[in-house]
């Protein structure tokens, strides 16, 4: 008798949940009176003009104008080789030093976690992104590596002798 009972408030109580998730999951949707002024709303909202009305401000480039890198103009200080375009995205790096033992030292970077040897750091430049490979890692100095080009950047700790 007592198992009867048990079984039986545990179906109903099954029942009245699935009932309570019924009507709770038909509440959150709108009546379609209120949602066919959020469609329209959207619709509007989500007209893209052409890339050619655009306007971007000198110096950046279009997103949506496919042809407007061809349009921009090289910078100044656009680099050469793939040296240069390392020196330039080391300078993006910040070390706040280094943590762990000389087997396996751990770089510091300002706003980011830990970089460990042979990790993979991803840079950008002039809009472009590079993965750069960290190649070595010592007490005083760190090494990066883009395609063939290594360069050596000291960790300055910013703390006065």
């Amino acid at each position: 008798m007592k198992s009867a009972i048990i079984t039986s408030c545990i179906v109903l109580s099954l029942i009245s949940g699935h009932a309570y998730a019924q009507s709770k999951a038909g509440a959150d949707i709108a009546p379609s009176s209120k949602r066919t002024a959020a469609v329209e709303l959207a619709g509007r909202l989500a007209k893209i003009s052409s890339a050619e009305t655009l306007l971007v401000p000198d110096g950046l480039r279009n997103p949506f104008d496919p042809t407007a890198e061809a349009k921009s103009e090289l910078k100044a200080g656009h680099p050469g080789s793939d040296k240069e375009l390392l020196a330039l995205l080391a300078e993006q790096l910040h070390p706040t030093g280094v943590m762990g033992r000389d087997e396996s030292l751990v770089l510091l970077l300002k706003g980011q976690k830990g970089v460990k040897l042979n990790d993979k750091l991803t840079l950008s430049f002039d809009g472009a992104i590079y993965d750069v490979e960290v190649v070595a890692i010592d007490r005083n100095n760190f090494s990066l590596r883009y395609n063939q080009a290594e360069i050596t950047r000291p960790i300055k700790t910013g703390k006065n002798p």
